[in-house]
């Protein structure tokens, strides 16, 4: 008797699914992904100098905000010194946010819960890059894609630890999602996908909107280019994620009017450019507080792109990843035009990725028993060039960020412990905002004054939460107060569930309340919904009509399987993956036992000596570009600081091009603090790097000229009478202190 074998196309549904295998591409490109955040797990608490510190604070207010019933958290409370400012209403914070809910279901602390969605995010990162590539070319070509990405200095290092970007690194993993969303979309459509893009976008977009539209226009772009059909439904589900979004877009927009932005008082003046792309992988020196940013994918990943992006040229049938690429960089450096932030290095990162992983089509070339070590070969390459980025300088930890702490911060004239370096913070007050001392002082208590004493009414504070406070109030006559809270739309007060007149204070900003004569009633101050959040929330309803619409007219079919990683590959790729964790273990552990750093002070090589006292710093070294330069040419300035005491002002430095009588032509920085850190900051015995580029004007005339120092210590706007003097090591003091170096500006001569 004779039996017909069922081909695995014709087995049923569930059977298919229980002889599937693992794909271990996903397994060990993760692994990879993790190994990259071994220095956050092993960390301690979460560094002071990066933006992780801010966005701990961010987690803590929104956690406190899910505690308390606030699925999506619109004030933050303790931001101007406690009386709030509407920063989760204007600035998306779906990375804050998702670590909130990390914290509120499962770690029960701030710092723990930050980590734990940086090292996701970075493990995931990798996965979905592999699983983007996979779906484009091949589960070879994926793995070694994926690990160009996991293993580049941007992705690795820059936006983790020296940038500390919680928003960019999850989107290191949202932008490869989506995008893998988006190419299944376009080439099988089914419900999955669909969803899954929609969804992927509406995440992207509160985490970092940007990338949101980079990922939304790339995808479109292939969508064209392979087949116009889907085109329909990308567009579909782009319209259906600006819906779901509408809770947030639309009130932001329809309130702009309510709010002005506010510079914050530690400016960040970087400037990212494309020549930053191929800034050398090099040893750090352990000295150095700040060492350089690296954004590019470094060298031999530079080279895979090259050739990967030859083997798709060639190749006439394979050319939709290469237009998906190139429609991604074009995409990225149009926005970086615009907003020229680091945003835009994930992206372009992503696109070097997949040119790089269609490079493994050249193992094709090598003989039989060279292919198989083709990829473990590469990662284990890219490891190694990779490698002087493993070890994180140490910055100091913390863990407590409770509302205090972010009072603390403020009060030390810090700048806004919520939002990020340079981050502008939307308010509805009156500058200039003075803080209510009252107020400040409660927050070492559990209740919080926010009515002012000498009010004329009888109060007793009964709670205060992050978006409503009650207090038990008694009034002899009608009264109107004025409440330590900022004024946003959206306030109401209730007297016994009575709705009140409540109104913005001309004169501070803050909430005016209208109070009847009453005894021993509840006066409720709370964040109600108002019409334009309806609205929204309206919209979100359609928007999930809209992706229901497009899933049922989705083929509910099965898309084709795609091929996984060969199992014979993937064991010898282990052993590659193993190697780089364990080098990874062995000399990025606070007491690695392998010390892969440079020469303690190495990064003082070749510059010009010098001691400078300015308060509490000192001026050890400078490095000038070139002796000689002209007119329009790019002047650069490199300054080498330590702290020498203790320091309780933050002291900042403005530099000037001076003739030699002393006559300033050109301002080569604003006073700002040295490395954008404030001295306060400062470890002892460390180094921090001071780096200015300013384009000498064109009208510059000929001569010899010096650059000169001068020291501050103030916040914001530095005056004069806020200046202090530098101090040679012979005890002589200057106001101004001239670097010995000379520079020779060729052309026209001074009249």
């Amino acid at each position: 008797m004779q039996f017909e074998v069922a081909t695995p196309a014709e087995l049923p549904q569930w059977m298919r699914q229980s002889r599937r295998q693992i794909d271990w591409g996903f397994v060990l490109t993760g692994l990879i992904g993790l190994a990259m955040a071994w220095t956050i797990i092993v960390h301690p608490g979460i560094p002071v100098l990066s933006d992780l510190y801010t966005s701990a604070f961010m987690t803590s207010d929104l956690a406190a905000a899910l505690r308390e019933g606030q699925i999506l958290p619109r004030w933050s409370p303790h931001a101007n010194f406690g009386y709030g400012a509407p920063v989760p209403s204007h600035i998306p914070q779906g990375a804050a946010y998702l670590a909130a809910v990390v914290e509120q279901l499962f770690t029960g602390d701030t710092s723990a819960a930050v980590k734990a969605v940086l090292s996701a995010s970075l493990a995931l990162a990798a996965m979905m890059m592999y699983g983007w590539i996979r779906t484009l070319l091949s589960p070879t070509a994926a793995v070694l894609g994926s690990a160009v990405y996991a293993l580049s200095p941007f992705v690795g290092f820059t936006a983790p630890h020296a940038l500390g970007d919680l928003a960019l690194v999850v989107s290191s993993a949202l932008v490869p999602g989506v995008l893998w969303a988006g190419a299944r979309v376009v080439q099988a459509p089914t419900r999955p996908p669909v969803i899954f893009l929609t969804a992927g976008l509406t995440m992207q977009a509160a985490v970092h909107p940007a990338l949101a539209a980079v990922s939304a226009v790339t995808t479109l772009v292939y969508a064209v280019f392979v087949g116009r059909a889907a085109a329909g439904r990308v567009i579909g589900c782009i319209g259906a994620a600006v819906m779901l979004f509408a809770p947030f877009w639309l009130p932001a927009l329809a309130n702009s009017s309510s709010v002005t932005w506010v510079d914050n008082p530690a400016p960040d003046d970087r400037v990212f450019h494309l020549t930053d792309l191929l800034t050398p992988i090099t040893l750090r020196d352990p000295a150095l507080l700040n060492p350089p940013l690296m954004f590019g994918p470094g060298v031999p990943a530079l080279v895979l792109s090259g050739i990967g992006l030859l083997t798709l040229a060639r190749k006439r049938t394979r050319r939709g990843p290469m237009v998906l690429a190139l429609a991604l960089l074009v995409s990225s450096l149009a926005g970086a035009v615009l907003q020229p932030t680091a945003w835009w290095f994930v992206s372009v990162n992503a696109a070097a990725a997949v040119l790089a992983g269609a490079a493994a089509a050249w193992r094709t070339r090598l003989p039989l028993a060279l292919r198989r070590a083709f990829v473990p070969a590469a990662i284990i390459g890219l490891a190694a060039a990779s490698a002087p980025i493993w070890p994180v300088v140490d910055t100091g930890a913390a863990t407590d960020f409770s509302p205090a702490a972010q009072i603390a911060h403020q009060q030390m004239g810090f700048d806004t412990a919520i939002l990020a370096r340079g981050q502008a913070i939307p308010t509805t007050l009156i500058e200039p905002v003075r803080a209510d001392p009252n107020l400040v002082e409660s927050y070492r208590h559990p209740l919080l004054v926010r009515i002012r004493p000498g009010t004329p009414i009888r109060v007793t504070p009964i709670y205060t939460q992050s978006h409503a406070s009650a207090w038990q109030v008694s009034a002899m006559s009608p009264q109107t107060i004025v409440v330590s809270q900022a004024y946003y739309p959206g306030w109401q007060a209730y007297l016994d569930g009575v709705p009140l007149a409540t109104a913005r204070d001309p004169e501070t900003g803050l909430t005016r309340i209208s109070v009847p004569q009453t005894a021993n009633a509840t006066l409720l101050l709370t964040q109600t919904m108002t019409p334009v959040q309806w609205v929204g929330w309206a919209l979100v309803g359609l928007g999930m009509v809209a992706l229901a619409a497009l899933a049922r007219f989705t083929p509910a079919s099965r898309a084709r399987e795609l091929p996984r990683y060969d199992t014979s590959e993937a064991r010898l790729t282990s052993v590659a993956v193993l190697g780089v964790i364990a080098a990874v273990l062995l000399t990025a552990s606070p007491d690695a036992p392998i010390a892969l750093h440079a020469d303690r002070l190495s990064s003082l090589t070749g510059a010009s000596l010098l001691s400078a006292d300015a308060g509490p710093i000192s001026l050890v070294a400078y490095r000038i570009g070139s002796s000689s330069t002209t007119p329009g040419d790019t002047l650069t300035l490199e300054l080498y600081w330590t702290a020498v005491s203790e320091s309780t002002r933050n002291v900042r430095i403005a530099a000037e091009l001076v003739d030699l009588d002393q006559q300033a032509w050109v301002l080569l920085s604003e006073p700002h603090a040295p490395g954008l850190i404030d001295t306060r900051l400062w470890p002892a015995d460390r180094l921090v790097r001071d780096l200015r580029s300013v384009h000498l004007p064109p009208d510059l005339p000929a001569g010899i000229y010096q650059v000169a120092l001068s020291a501050y210590t103030c916040q914001a706007q530095c005056t004069t009478d806020q200046r202090i003097a530098f101090r040679d090591t012979r005890g002589v003091e200057r106001q101004t202190l001239l670097l010995p170096q000379v520079i020779a500006v060729s052309g026209e001569p001074r009249e």
